[in-house]
């Protein structure tokens, strides 16, 4: 994360990620790698009203090609589309 000024605050790890996805109400953020990067491996981030940003959890969605938020920002929608894998197709 960076400031105004385009200083770093914050560094959330040196991992093989591709996908940020913020929660619609910006109180949570999830960083994974997603296609052929770490097969599906999440970081869920909590991002405190004081600037204070800490870690939750992990997860694995092997496979997923599609990460979303749902509209309450309580649960996230991953997807194994034919687009791009022609087996293991889900949500």
């Amino acid at each position: 994360m960076y400031n105004v000024d385009g200083q770093p605050t914050f560094e959330f790890g040196k991992r093989f990620r591709n996908t940020i996805r913020i929660c619609p109400f910006g109180h949570s953020l999830i960083i994974g790698g997603f296609g052929n990067i770490t097969k599906g491996e999440m970081d869920f981030w909590n991002l405190d009203q004081k600037k204070e940003v800490s870690a939750v959890k992990q997860a694995k969605s092997p496979c997923a090609t599609r990460i979303a938020w749902s509209a309450c920002g309580r649960y996230i929608l991953t997807s194994v589309l034919y687009e791009r894998l022609k087996v293991d197709n889900g949500f």
